[in-house]
């Protein structure tokens, strides 16, 4: 699978880079309801379906082209690789493929990755998550965002410009569920440490024995961000334990 070589950097920023997808979208529909986006230029523009007056214009750096998934012969095309002539060099696009060199990530230095026929499990969404995490975690900047093309393409895109927080310790756990069950990650413990070392928060990782089950077979994190913390616990494979993980959140004392 192509996207095999590109799992380890996509898993660090997995959970970081879906809660900047979720701040956007909360972001958008506050101010315009349901929107469109086009891309026109440098820009990304949203635009509120009920008034085409209403816009939220951005700056958008290209990621990556994708051609239909269900199409054999398509590719994964990253921007660096096909700039656009017209338009001034974007320093976001080249620093991917600075930091594909510096980590020697193959995925990264190849212009073009196949995706594989059939598809498979490769759904769009899960191709679009992959590209955008890998985005978000090497250069800090995004959210990322998933573009469809009238071709039945789609292209990776990251916005910048927009007042958007980051993420808080209530945002983390709200989202949870989502994270554990709807973002491809190959291992969910890399990608709570990638979020956690990002916004500043401490991790601390323990075995402890379960009834039934190896000790060396389950992970117990608690993470914490000063003032709440959580508990999860994962298998061998970084999956949620039994699809329970989370114990409950709880308030540190003062």
């Amino acid at each position: 699978m192509s996207l095999d070589g590109l799992r380890a950097v996509a898993d660090c920023g997995a959970w970081y880079a879906e809660l900047r997808r979720t701040a956007l979208q909360h972001h958008l529909t506050r101010e315009l309801g349901e929107y469109t986006c086009n891309i026109v230029g440098t820009a990304a523009v949203f635009t509120a379906i009920d008034d085409p007056l209403r816009q939220i214009r951005a700056h958008r750096s290209p990621v990556a082209s994708v051609g239909d998934p269900g199409r054999g012969g398509a590719t994964i095309r990253w921007a660096w690789a096909a700039p656009d002539p017209d338009l001034p060099a974007d320093l976001r696009v080249a620093e991917l493929r600075r930091a594909g060199e510096r980590l020697n990530v193959a995925g990264l230095l190849a212009p073009e990755l196949p995706l594989p026929c059939p598809p498979d499990s490769l759904a769009p969404n899960v191709i679009a998550a992959t590209i955008g995490a890998v985005a978000v975690q090497l250069t800090g900047a995004g959210p990322d965002l998933r573009v469809d093309r009238a071709d039945g393409g789609f292209d990776v895109i990251m916005v910048t410009g927009l007042a958007l927080p980051e993420p808080t310790f209530a945002d983390l756990v709200a989202a949870l569920p989502t994270l554990l069950d709807a973002v491809p990650v190959g291992d969910h413990r890399v990608a709570l440490h990638g979020v956690a070392v990002r916004l500043g928060w401490h991790v601390v990782w323990q075995r402890i024995p379960e009834v039934g089950i190896d000790a060396g077979e389950v992970s117990h994190c608690v993470v914490t961000d000063g003032s709440s913390e959580i508990s999860l616990s994962f298998d061998v494979n970084g999956q949620p334990l039994d699809g329970q993980p989370l114990h409950g959140e709880r308030a540190l004392p003062a």
